[in-house]
């Protein structure tokens, strides 16, 4: 699928993207699941958590095995989420 840069909200890229809407899927996730699916390292996906829980687009804590950091959208990530559907159609964004 082609994305229209000029709809992508601010400077998100697609890695970005698709972090964000398997997340909006289902509802959380471990770094490293975030990065498989973003096609991304997970020292990348570290930083893009680090920017986005900044900006109060994902909250991270600690998974009930207390193993490992899980990734949630709050609010605020949802809702952004939710405007960018009609941009992708609804459907899981390819690179």
């Amino acid at each position: 699928m082609i994305i229209d840069s000029t709809l992508i909200p601010g400077r998100m890229g697609v890695s970005a993207i698709k972090a964000f809407c398997y997340l909006y899927e289902e509802e959380t996730a471990n770094l490293t699941e975030l990065a498989g699916v973003a096609g991304i390292t997970t020292a990348a996906m570290t930083g893009l958590m680090d920017r986005y829980e900044a900006e109060e687009l994902l909250q991270r804590e600690r998974s009930p095995d207390r193993r490992s950091i899980i990734a949630r959208l709050t609010t605020k990530g949802r809702e952004l989420v939710a405007s960018m559907r009609p941009v992708t159609g609804g459907k899981e964004v390819a690179a």
